[in-house]
């Protein structure tokens, strides 16, 4: 089963450094970075259906929220995250990474997410 993230990202290192890990697991990946607050064909470049989204704290919280709005039948990962009632003005899919960020704790839930995922296909 193919696993399709999809990372939002406020600076290129970021896409970078989450893409070698999605490699790792071989899961498949595709970064938006986004610079400026205003994007209007944001969601049409993205061509597919993603599994997760990852949302990186840098992102504009108007943005943010309509990423979030958008996308709220799947599992999204707010990285890193202070704002504990971010889940409750949310979904119940989002998955917030605590400060400091560890990339190994993002690895891990990038894992649950797609074993979660496999599990529900297995049995349709």
């Amino acid at each position: 089963m193919e696993f399709k993230v999809h990372i939002f990202c406020g600076t290129t290192n970021l896409c970078r450094l989450l893409s070698k890990l999605c490699t790792k697991d071989a899961f498949s990946f595709c970064c938006t970075d986004i610079k400026e607050k205003n994007i209007s064909n944001i969601f049409n470049r993205i061509n597919y259906a993603p599994d997760c989204i990852i949302i990186d704290k840098d992102i504009d919280e108007d943005l943010k929220d309509e990423i979030i709005i958008k996308y709220s039948y799947i599992k999204i990962i707010l990285l890193p995250s202070l704002n504990v009632g971010e889940q409750k003005k949310y979904s119940k899919n989002i998955i917030q990474i605590s400060e400091p960020f560890k990339l190994s704790e993002l690895e891990e839930v990038l894992k649950e997410i797609y074993h979660s995922k496999q599990s529900e296909e297995s049995v349709i």
